[in-house]
This record gives structure tokens, C-alpha cells and sequence, in this order.
């Protein structure tokens, strides 16, 4: 389904034909990272009208190729940069200046984590490059608030053949970003290698964030940069800043409705590994820091920000079917189909939901998802020991059907929470 307005006016066609659970799979290019935009507000309106709202989380995270520190751990999760605040240094010489702007009216964000003056962030890529690179950038600043202006820039290399045959390689710009919405602090930029032949990232992508200075009364707002590959054959980059540390955070890369909290936000875990989360889902929670936006007015500071505990639950991908997924061409499913990624996760937990309101269709959505949290296999395998891996909802469908009397009463089982993984071939009876 299409991200704009069928989510901005409250999901209504959905509500109104009477669905009590509802799940989607999108991401929408200008939601906000700071504050609840159009798009969670509607989920929080369906929500209060006593639907329960699931997302997939994403399939967007980055893993870094070769860890250099904490021996045992696969990878960091490299999916978002964040400086804590806008630190400035000098641009490079080659810098194309934002329109409007000069050279003595800018500076560059700087990337290094102890204000070495680095105002290069950098990306390097598998050897199997995607056909484009697309980031967004957030920062911290409410919707129609905005004090400062900023511009995020990626950069290329191109062959320029000088005098004497002589051949030399110069900065070329791949891609500006531009602003989806008058007044929001939220920019897009998208960087097609096939547009222009001649600039090219050669698995390298050099990015800048430009401030305008001459601006009166600019802010240093923390800043997040999120990137997205235009397939999932990327994930191993590399990125030079990859640790949380000093003026940088590294996270995962949700936003908008997928990582506020509005939604109950599903990662995906292979079916045949449960307790694992899949390299791709994307990890990391919004901290809202200003009240919900609005179309004109200008939300208050929160006094204490919110930081939800999001992806909120796991679900199962690699989930065979007739016709949609991946073709599967050996063993006993040859001829059908696969379906891999948070957008087969997260149908898989609103099934979990839908038995559960079967049993009892007045619980609400943070009673079923309070109770899916607290029965599911807490003993998830964190690859990265960096960030919060998500419960799974692992055995959950076995297990509805047959706890009759917690989703009823909005009850714990009997015996604990936790609740164990089923064994492959485990019968469905009363326990």
C-alpha cells in the first residue's frame, strides 16, 4: 500500500471496514525523527479506537565487514550516524556551495567522534555495488521550528585527462539532498550510479553535511544520517567512524513510525534459526524529543526525552508459500517460494495477535503486545552486544491456542513469562 495519504488521514479505509489489526510495510522519505509526524499520529488515533497496529521494522541495516575491537562479535551494526551536535570545521576546497550560499557563510559537520576536523563521513562498500545509494538526514529540531539550515552532499570520483594525456582523478558531487516538506528538519538525497557515467563511487562514498552560517541564530542540533542501499547484497560496508564514541553515536537505522513507538515494530529471525536476528532488520530506536508536529504551529521541548524499546518483537521470515518470494529450487518445497525480510516478519506476529483476540477481542493494542513481549523466548542471540535484540515471538502461535485462560483473563501463563521454544513437530495441546 502507498505510504502517503491513506497513513496521513488515519488509515481510515481500513478502520472503517472494520479491521482490529492492521500491519504495513512501508517507510515514507520525510517522516520525522524527533517528534511523532502525520503518520504515527494516525496509527495512535487507530490505536485508541481499538486497533492494533503492526510495522516491519526494515530490512536496512548495515554490518560492518571486519570488526578491529571486541573479539566474538560478527559485525557492528553501522546502519545510522549520529553526532550528538553539530560540531563544525572547515569545508573541503572542492565543496559545491548549496544555492544562496558562499564560501565564507558555510562550514561542515565533523565526523570524527573528538573534533579532529574531519568534515568527510565515508562508506565502503561489498564488492557487488547496488545500482544506488539513497540517505536520509534528520535533525533535531521541531517541524516548522527550523533554526538551521543544512545540506547533505555525496561524493564521487570522475578521470579527467589533463595536458599531456596526463589522467587525474577529481571530486565530483553524485547527489544534494532536498527537502520533501517546507519547514521540516528532515532532508532526502539519492545517488542513481547510471545518471552520470563518468561520476562514480568506485565502492567508496564520501558524504558532507554544509550549515549555513550566515543564517541568523543557526543551532547545533545533533544531526542522523541513515543510508540505504537499493538492495540487501550490501549490508557488509565498512564505515570510518563505526564505534559509539565521544560526540558520535552509531545505531540502527529506524525512523518515523517504524522506530517512534507507535507502531509495534517487528524485526524478522530465520524460521529455521528463531533465536537469531537476521543481519538486514533494522535495529535502533526515534528519541522523541518534541511534542507530536503539527501543520502550522511549532511543538514544545519535551521535558524528558522518550526513548522507545523498539524493534518491539521478533517474527519469522523464510516463510514457504505458492507464490511470492524467493523460488526455492532444491529439497522436498522445490517449486515454491520463500518470503525473506521484516515484511514477512511482521505478518507473522500479527497472526500471533489476531489468535490472541480471538480469545479475548476486547484487549487493546498495548495489552496484546505487553503480553506477546512478556510470553516470547527472551533468550534471543544479540550478535552485535551493542545494541537491544528484540524478544522473539517464537512457539507464540503454538502457544496461544493453547493458553487459553492468559489471553482471556489478559493473564501470564501459569509457570512464568518466558515461554520455551517449540521443538520442531511439537503437538498443539493443552499445557
Amino acid at each position: 500500500m502507498g505510504p502517503g495519504r491513506v497513513l496521513r488521514d488515519g488509515t481510515s479505509p481500513w478502520f472503517n471496514a472494520g479491521a482490529d489489526i492492521i500491519v504495513d510495510d512501508i517507510y515514507w522519505s520525510n517522516e520525522l525523527n524527533f517528534q511523532q509526524g502525520p503518520v504515527s499520529q494516525a496509527i495512535e488515533s487507530v490505536k485508541a479506537r481499538g486497533v492494533t497496529y503492526f510495522s516491519s521494522s526494515g530490512n536496512n541495516n548495515g554490518v560492518k565487514r571486519s570488526p578491529t575491537s571486541q573479539p566474538g562479535i560478527t559485525g557492528y551494526p553501522i546502519g545510522r550516524h549520529q553526532s550528538n551536535a553539530f560540531v563544525g570545521t572547515s569545508c573541503p576546497e572542492w565543496l559545491v556551495l548549496p544555492q544562496g550560499t558562499s564560501r565564507g557563510g558555510v562550514d561542515c559537520l565533523d565526523f570524527s567522534p573528538n573534533w579532529m576536523g574531519q568534515p568527510l563521513g565515508k562508506y565502503t562498500m561489498g564488492a557487488q555495488l547496488p545500482s544506488s545509494i539513497a540517505q536520509v538526514m534528520h535533525w533535531a529540531e521541531p517541524a516548522n521550528g527550523l533554526k538551521t539550515n543544512l545540506q547533505l552532499q555525496m561524493y564521487g570520483t570522475r578521470s579527467v585527462t589533463g595536458s599531456g594525456g596526463v589522467v587525474s582523478q577529481e571530486r565530483c558531487l553524485g547527489a544534494a539532498s532536498s527537502s520533501d516538506g517546507v519547514g521540516l528538519p528532515v532532508h532526502y538525497a539519492q545517488w542513481d550510479w547510471g545518471r552520470d557515467a563518468t561520476c562514480n563511487p568506485s565502492r567508496s562514498v564520501d558524504f558532507v553535511v554544509v550549515r549555513d552560517i550566515s543564517r541568523p541564530g543557526y543551532g547545533s542540533p545533533t544531526v542522523q544520517i541513515t543510508p540505504f542501499a537499493a538492495d540487501t547484497n550490501t549490508l557488509a560496508w565498512d564505515r570510518e567512524f563505526y564505534r559509539t564514541e565521544g560526540n558520535n553515536t552509531i545505531q540502527g537505522s529506524q525512523y518515523g513510525h517504524n522506530g517512534d513507538g507507535s507502531a509495534a515494530s517487528v524485526a524478522a529471525a530465520p524460521w529455521t534459526a528463531p533465536t537469531v536476528v537476521q543481519s538486514y532488520s533494522s535495529l535502533g530506536a526515534n528519541q522523541t524529543r518534541f511534542g507530536p508536529s503539527s501543520r502550522n504551529g511549532v511543538a514544545t521541548t519535551l521535558s524528558e526525552p522518550v526513548n522507545p524499546e523498539v524493534p518491539t518483537i521478533m517474527g519469522l521470515d523464510g516463510i514457504v508459500n505458492s507464490f511470492f518470494g524467493s523460488p526455492i529450487q532444491t529439497g522436498a518445497n522445490t517449486g515454491l517460494y520463500a518470503f525473506y525480510g521484516t515484511s514477512a516478519a511482521s505478518p507473522t506476529a500479527a497472526a500471533v495477535a489476531a489468535l490472541g483476540l480471538e480469545k479475548n477481542p476486547t484487549m487493546r493494542h498495548d495489552q496484546v503486545v505487553s503480553l506477546m513481549r512478556r510470553s516470547a523466548n527472551a533468550q534471543v542471540a544479540n550478535p552485535y552486544s551493542v545494541v537491544p535484540i528484540p524478544h522473539s515471538s517464537t512457539c507464540l502461535l503454538n502457544t496461544v491456542t493453547r493458553s487459553h485462560s492468559w489471553w482471556h483473563g489478559g493473564h501470564e501463563p501459569k509457570g512464568g513469562a518466558a515461554i520455551e521454544i517449540c521443538p520442531e513437530g511439537d503437538s498443539d495441546q493443552e499445557g
